[in-house]
């Protein structure tokens, strides 16, 4: 008689479910990875925060930002105290919008430069 000591059934299925998972992340390569990021090329501030604060965008796509806050914040290439100069625009308040074109591709980092706590990454592919 062949039978399973209990709970057998939902551990394998688990395991299952754990090797796919496993083989899809494998599939995808190092390519970074957001649902949000590669859907759009819009990053919106809100809350101290940029969203999706991952993208990835094809080249010669342009990336727009666009303040939600009622308050000014920067989109500032590099990493805080080390500015690199690739790009840097004042969003003075809601509403206010910063579109960078003609990125080469690579990855960009950048910040806010009132408030450092407040980073993104761009990977242009």
């Amino acid at each position: 008689m062949n039978r399973l000591w209990p709970g057998t059934t939902a551990a394998l299925v688990a395991l299952g479910a754990l090797a796919c998972g496993l083989a899809l992340l494998m599939c995808m390569g190092n390519v970074p990875y957001s649902a949000a990021a590669t859907a759009t090329s819009e990053v919106t501030v809100r809350l101290f925060q940029f969203r999706p604060a991952t993208l990835s965008v094809p080249a010669n796509r342009p990336i727009t930002w666009t303040n939600a806050d009622d308050i000014e914040h920067t989109v500032t290439s590099g990493e805080p105290g080390k500015k690199d100069g690739r790009f840097e625009a004042r969003l003075a308040g809601k509403g206010a919008t910063f579109v960078a074109q003609g990125l080469a591709p690579g990855t960009y980092h950048y910040f806010c430069e009132r408030h450092p706590s407040m980073a993104g990454d761009v990977f242009i592919q």
